[in-house]
Order: C-alpha cells, then sequence, then structure tokens
C-alpha cells in the first residue's frame, strides 16, 4: 500500500461512522468532490500543505505511516504529565481507554515485564494515593505539591475514581506479567525517604502504608494461585487462566509493555516514573511481543500449581516489608 493509501486509511479508521470521507477531505482542502476521490484513490498525488493539514485535523503521525513503509523506523506517541496541559487525570482517562480497547477485542492479551509493577499498586488505594503523591512531589516537583504532606483523603478526593476504574478495567485483561524479587524495593525506599524527611503526617501513617502494602501483596499471592485478577474486598470471581505469573531473577528486562488488539501489536514504553511512549509500528511491537514471550520462556511460573515457588517470591517481599516496619 502507498503512503498516500496508507494515509487515507488510517484517517477512515478513525472517522466517525456518520461522516463521509470524501466530504471531510472536500471540505478541507477546498476540491470538489471528484478531486478529493482522486486524492483518496491516490490517482492524483498531496502536496506537502495538504499532507500538514490531513495531520493536523486527524491527529495523525506522518512519522507513523512512513514508519509502516521504512522497516527501521518507528514513531511513537508521547503525552507526558504535565501540572497544566496534560493533568495526571488526563493521563489516566487515556489508559482506561487503552484497557477498555484491549477488552473489547475477541483475543486481546496485555504481556509486561517490570521492575515495578505500576498497575498492581493501584489494587490498594492507600498504595496508589502513596506512590502518585511520590511522584508528583518528588519525581515531577509539581507546585501544587511542594508544600503539602501525604494525605490519603486528598488522593480519594482527587483520583480515586479514576484509579478504581483503571483496576475495573485491568482485572478483566489477560496478562502475561514477569516480575523479579527487586520490584517493591523502590516503593519501600520511598517510604523511608518520606518518613525521614517528614513528609508523613506522623509514624502511624508511614507504617499504614507498609502494612497496606503487605496486604497487596497477599492479595497478589492470592490472584497468582487462583490464576486470574479480581478487585481486592469484592468475591474471589474472575476469568480463570486470566493471569500467568512469572519470576524472573536473570534478565531484567525495562518497564515494557506490549499488547495485542485483534491481530495488531502495541508497545508502551515506560519512561520518566510513569509516562509512556506508545507506537501501533507493526514490526517494533511484533519484535517485542515476542521477545517477552522469549524472556517468559526462560522465567519461572509462580502462579497456579506452582506453589513452593510462589510462597517463596512473596514470603521474600513480605520479609522485606516487615524489616522496613522495624526499621521506622
Amino acid at each position: 500500500m502507498s503512503i498516500q493509501k496508507e494515509l487515507f486509511f488510517q484517517i477512515k479508521k478513525r472517522l466517525p461512522d456518520h461522516l463521509s470521507l470524501v466530504d471531510e477531505i472536500a471540505d478541507l482542502f477546498n476540491v470538489s468532490n471528484d478531486s478529493a476521490y482522486r486524492r483518496i484513490r491516490g490517482e492524483t498525488s498531496m502536496t506537502f500543505e495538504e499532507i500538514g493539514l490531513l495531520s493536523k485535523k486527524f491527529n495523525i503521525s506522518i512519522d507513523s505511516v512512513l514508519g509502516k513503509q521504512i522497516t527501521n523506523r518507528v514513531s511513537f506517541k508521547f503525552d507526558p504529565i504535565h501540572e497544566a496541559n496534560f493533568t495526571l487525570a488526563e493521563h489516566f482517562k487515556f489508559i482506561i481507554t487503552i484497557l477498555a480497547d484491549i477488552n473489547s477485542s475477541e483475543n486481546g492479551q496485555v504481556i509486561y515485564a517490570a521492575n515495578e509493577a505500576k498497575f498492581g499498586l493501584f489494587h490498594v488505594p492507600e498504595v496508589a494515593a502513596f506512590k502518585l503523591f511520590f511522584w508528583m512531589k518528588t519525581a515531577y516537583d509539581f507546585e501544587n505539591y511542594k508544600s503539602r504532606k501525604f494525605s490519603f483523603e486528598q488522593f480519594k478526593e482527587d483520583h480515586g475514581a479514576l484509579i478504581d476504574t483503571i483496576v475495573e478495567n485491568y482485572v478483566k485483561v489477560p496478562t502475561i506479567e514477569i516480575i523479579n524479587s527487586n520490584y517493591l524495593n523502590s516503593t519501600l525506599n520511598q517510604i523511608k525517604f518520606y518518613y525521614e524527611s517528614g513528609y508523613f503526617n506522623s509514624k502511624v501513617e508511614a507504617l499504614m502504608v507498609c502494612d497496606k502494602l503487605t496486604e497487596l501483596i497477599e492479595h497478589n499471592r492470592r490472584e497468582a494461585e487462583l490464576g486470574y485478577k479480581f478487585k481486592i474486598g469484592r468475591p474471589e470471581v474472575g476469568k480463570e487462566g486470566n493471569l500467568m505469573l512469572y519470576h524472573n531473577e536473570v534478565i531484567h528486562s525495562d518497564n515494557v509493555i506490549s499488547s495485542k488488539i485483534d491481530q495488531q501489536y502495541f508497545c508502551f514504553l515506560i519512561i520518566n516514573t510513569i509516562n509512556f511512549m506508545s507506537t501501533g509500528n507493526q514490526k517494533f511491537s511484533k519484535d517485542t511481543y515476542n521477545y517477552l514471550l522469549n524472556l517468559r520462556n526462560k522465567s519461572t511460573l509462580i502462579s497456579v500449581s506452582a506453589e513452593r515457588e510462589r510462597n517463596m517470591f512473596y514470603n521474600g517481599l513480605t520479609d522485606k516489608i516487615e524489616a522496613l516496619k522495624s526499621e521506622l
């Protein structure tokens, strides 16, 4: 398929059913419907100005189209969190849209390797609140957080409903998750740092976050035992096999997520703590998907039947939490 035809193909996929592609192009270029047809069919080459108009109106990266023709070029979409321009709430809504798309497909699946499990941390509201507060106050130095101390109630008011919706969608997505025993280390170090820096209101609050972290780990252990995810505090109901959990201490991958929606592959690279870049470039996304499958094959299964390995792994995590509590 030519680059021009590929561009119109992408636009047509995004166009609402009640709108006519020909009418939209004719109106945008101020040409007749016949001239618009010739451009759509590739009989008339577009000018650079026309390509720019299409890119702006339909929010399509020209690089993403070129990337399908040039095999060593990959274009990413990147909307970093900003205190004013792209807020945390907007970031969460984008995540919800992605998860909903995966859930709506017939064979949607996510596979990821995590040095720090992001979605899993959201299961327990108090843990999610602490992590988000740390990211906004320390990692991103947001002005609105500079003079604030940790407040779970403020988190519930600002972001609780969106986090709950993320978890509602996440537990339904079939996932293959590859983790290592270090994936709690940064969270434990952050709790200690905030306690020593006086960003908790009291020692009791710091210990509460530790206890909630233990609660999260025990919930994760139960999910692994059952082989499916479910919301904490809810009945243990889920789709059998929608969680396959693996432990790998030999190869520590970057935080990378690959998803499959119908027959299309997508890749999300988590950068700068919580931001991510996404691409639908099929060569890159499928290569990443296959790499993660190979990593899975070199890992130890700790879900469902692997009781000994599972308990050794989770006991190690709870020991680390208890060690921090003793230190505090």
